[in-house]
């Protein structure tokens, strides 16, 4: 029915044609697919989401089911079997392949929610309430600037979130940092 290339153009096109299934990659531009999905469920709830990504992390599974997908698949599927997986998300069923199962299965049993950060997470997120960059953020944690960066994406995905600014509101509102704290401090 439709293609985009990327997170508000999917969105646009989902809302617009109310398609039964949406084949949806995790890192789209712009807006990511946690947060498009989270989106289109909101607008058109009969929709189904079925995620299509090159990440098995349980980070990245458990944040897209939470944002309502139906499903989780890695890249490295077989066309068949992405075609299976979009007519059994039709159908109503919930599809995980070549996931972490056991270890989200753990976490959930365990009460574990997709919103909770690494402390390494909250590090980051409040030296970026101090106004810090990535260069800046990667020196005070002796860690290199792409570390920092794959740390925003996983905190964006966890929280469903597209920016940094996004990202330290949520933190701050569950209590995380304090912005009077982490602004005041040098």
């Amino acid at each position: 029915m439709g293609e985009a290339s990327d997170g508000p153009g999917a969105l646009a096109l989902s809302v617009r044609l109310m398609p039964d299934v949406v084949l949806l990659d995790l890192s789209l531009p712009a807006l990511n697919g946690i947060e498009v999905t989270r989106r289109i469920l909101a607008h058109a709830p009969t929709t189904r989401v079925l995620i299509l990504s090159a990440y098995d992390d349980v980070d990245y599974v458990a944040a897209a089911l939470q944002a309502g997908a139906s499903g989780y698949l890695l890249k490295t599927e077989h066309a068949s079997e992405v075609v299976e997986a979009i007519i059994a998300v039709a159908r109503g069923d919930a599809v995980l392949r070549r996931v972490p199962v056991r270890e989200l299965a753990s976490r959930w049993a365990n009460g574990l929610r997709r919103d909770v950060l690494t402390e390494r997470e909250i590090d980051v997120l409040r030296l970026a309430a101090r106004g810090k960059r990535t260069r800046e953020i990667a020196s005070g944690l002796a860690v290199s600037p792409r570390t920092v960066e794959a740390d925003f994406t996983h905190i964006y995905n966890k929280l469903g979130v597209s920016t940094r600014g996004e990202a330290i509101a949520h933190a701050a509102s569950r209590g995380w940092i304090n912005l009077e704290h982490e602004h005041s401090s040098p």
